[in-house]
């Protein structure tokens, strides 16, 4: 028999997911909180920062999340972990001072270029993390198709709460004539994206 799983176990999901995954559980709150923030404000210097949020969540994300990946392979303790995870941190101020464009300017192409390709290499470091010591190459295409296959259900997952989220709305503003901005749907949208799903998808590891 089918039963949907409880809120209990749901809740120590969701805290072994942070206890494992710390700092990128962190960083992926920091960066929708001010992305949130950026949206209320209609300035150019509050879209420059809503845009920046982005580009270091999308960088220094992915390498959180392949520092504890290779840390654990390593078999290293949860302590050494966290100190390793300082690292992560450098690298962010490194790339928020030397890649990212000066505060109140907009992305020029060359920058967008270098930013492109040092957040590709990121992501593509929780792929190569896990094995860097190891040359199963079975073990890789498994671990990959594991992470395509996770990616595909929260985003499916994230999609419909949302969408559910977005009836719930209508419906306030269709019985109640509650006049709903489109910034709240996006930020709504903008926090499933970067808190629930991150969290969703790092629990799958």
């Amino acid at each position: 028999q089918f039963r949907l799983p409880s809120l209990r176990l749901f809740l120590a999901q969701a805290v072994r997911t942070f206890v494992r995954f710390p700092f990128a559980i962190v960083i992926a709150v920091s960066g929708t909180t001010v992305a949130v923030v950026a949206e209320g404000v209609a300035s150019q210097i509050a879209d420059v920062t809503l845009q920046k949020a982005i580009l270091m969540t999308l960088f220094g994300l992915p390498l959180a999340v392949a520092v504890v990946m290779l840390a654990e392979g390593r078999g290293w303790t949860w302590t050494r972990i966290r100190a390793i995870e300082l690292s992560v941190m450098l690298l962010m101020a490194l790339f928020y001072a030397f890649v990212l464009p000066r505060s109140g300017d907009y992305l020029h192409l060359y920058d967008s270029h270098r930013i492109f390709a040092l957040t590709i290499a990121a992501f593509l470091s929780v792929i190569w993390a896990p094995f860097l010591v190891s040359r199963d190459t079975q073990a890789v295409w498994q671990y990959t198709a594991k992470l395509i296959l996770r990616l595909f259900f929260v985003v499916v997952f994230t999609a419909a709460l949302y969408l559910g989220v977005l009836l719930i709305l209508e419906s306030l503003q269709y019985l109640f004539s509650i006049e709903i901005a489109d910034r709240l749907r996006f930020q709504i949208w903008t926090v499933f994206a970067g808190v629930f799903a991150v969290w969703g998808f790092l629990a799958g590891f």
